[in-house]
């Protein structure tokens, strides 16, 4: 019932653009982590992924995950573009590229590596959408991999009665 409600959200193609305050940052999802493989260049067996998420008052308001073809500064543009309100004020991290791809938002970068705040601190909004896609998709994904073993009932268990 809730992946049904997932996959809608993200199929209507008619819903409004944020807007406001955002917060935008990338992400790679898939694939199987190769070791001594560090960095983005060396990420081709994974898929890139934009995430975008409205800063409230309150926590977090309307978000958006956009696939992406490349990290490239075309593609970056495009998917800005077609889920943000041109004028929104966008907060992200040192990432050149979608520095390159801001034209018509304001721009908030924050340089996570240069401050003493841990990344999830300074953008708290879209650090918990990524957690939790990554949850939604490892939870989704083990079970379709490894189903589960068919769980075994308890046996009846007697409880006495407590004397009043």
């Amino acid at each position: 019932m809730m992946l049904h409600r997932f996959r809608h959200a993200m199929g209507v193609p008619e819903r409004a653009r944020l807007s406001g305050t955002l917060e935008v940052d990338d992400m790679f999802v898939g694939g199987r982590n190769k070791p001594g493989m560090a960095g983005r260049s060396a990420r081709p067996h994974k898929t890139p992924v934009l995430v975008m998420a409205e800063r409230r008052a309150r926590g977090i308001g309307r978000c958006r995950a956009v696939v992406l073809d490349r990290v490239d500064k075309a593609s970056l543009r495009a998917a800005l573009q077609d889920n943000i309100e041109l004028g929104s004020t966008i907060r992200s991290d040192g990432l050149v590229v979608l520095a390159q791809s801001m034209d018509g938002f304001v721009h908030d970068r924050v340089f996570a590596r240069d401050s003493l705040d841990p990344p999830h601190l300074l953008f708290p909004a879209v650090s918990r959408v990524q957690s939790q896609m990554k949850r939604w998709l490892d939870a989704t994904l083990q079970g379709a991999a490894h189903p589960r073993a068919p769980t075994r009932r308890p046996a009846r268990v007697r409880v006495p009665l407590q004397p009043t």
